[in-house]
């Protein structure tokens, strides 16, 4: 099972995503065909994205730690978006459409 990245918030790291890569098969399998199931779930864009609550085994909080780490799925999608694309926050709009020009998209 591949966890998503807001499985790592909800459970405040104890568990991790990981890093999904496709390989091709060794010698004769790499002839045979392959199949696989992929099934997308995430939460509605207004639903509040948090560290789960009230688990002995989720580590705590450092303190003061827990204030602004909520955020809306929608937030978060942005957020991981923008992180992919290398886009920060206070970037400008020059800035974004250079990123966006020299990924080749922008054409």
């Amino acid at each position: 099972m591949n966890l998503g990245d807001a499985m790592v918030r909800f459970t405040n790291g104890l568990l991790r995503s990981n890093i999904h890569r496709v390989v091709s098969p060794p010698g004769e399998k790499a002839k045979e065909t392959r199949y696989s199931l992929v099934y997308f779930a995430r939460p509605e864009d207004e639903v509040v994205l948090k560290r789960l609550d009230g688990s002995d085994v989720i580590p705590p909080m450092a303190e003061g730690e827990e204030k602004g780490q909520e955020m809306s799925a929608k937030d978060w999608i942005e957020l991981q978006a923008m992180r992919l694309r290398k886009i920060k926050p206070d970037m400008s709009d020059e800035e974004r459409k250079k990123l966006w020009e020299e990924s080749g998209r922008g054409k």
